[in-house]
């Protein structure tokens, strides 16, 4: 015997219709949660204050010349410029190390090789001091005391001056690089 059973009418949503509608509540509950972020803020900012049509001086006027900033600038200038004497002294010995090197691996690119380690330690003296100058105006900037434009020249000449030293050291340091294969 054969029990029929009578549809229920009385419940619309079967729990086939609310397994599919419940993950959309919750999404929809989700969308609806405000974020905590911080926007920026659309009110002026004083940089746009400024008028852009104002002329901008062309020629800043020199401020006060800092006499213990260009000492240390001198010190400096004067270590790079010891590293690349030292540099050049150990130079003549690594080309011509480097012209009677072997094949890669022999006894001769090995002392080649030795020679232009001796000048890369020979360039680190004048990369040093360039370095030394750059931490030096980045110090002064972040202190909060500012360069004057006769400090930022001399900076610029004296980081100048070094930066032609040690492009110098490491083009010839490549040029011999590539000459022993490296």
């Amino acid at each position: 015997m054969r029990v029929r059973v009578a549809p229920r009418r009385g419940r619309p949503y079967t729990s086939g219709t609310m397994r599919l509608f419940a993950p959309l509540v919750a999404l929809g509950l989700i969308g609806c949660t405000g974020s905590k972020a911080t926007e920026p803020s659309l009110a002026r900012r004083p940089a746009e204050a400024i008028d852009p049509r104002l002329p901008i001086a062309s020629d800043p006027t020199p401020g006060p010349f800092d006499a213990d900033l260009a000492a240390r600038l001198s010190q400096l200038v004067a270590e790079g410029n010891a590293g690349a004497r030292m540099f050049d002294s150990e130079l003549g010995q690594a080309q011509a190390l480097a012209n009677a090197a072997g094949s890669a691996q022999s006894e001769s690119w090995i002392l080649a090789q030795q020679a232009l380690s001796g000048l890369e330690g020979a360039r680190a003296r004048s990369t040093r001091a360039l370095s030394d100058i750059d931490a030096l105006a980045a110090a002064r900037i972040q202190s909060g005391s500012g360069l004057s434009f006769s400090d930022m020249t001399a900076i610029e000449a004296a980081s100048g001056e070094l930066r032609g030293v040690t492009d110098r050291q490491a083009m010839t340091i490549d040029r011999l690089s590539a000459r022993l294969g490296n």
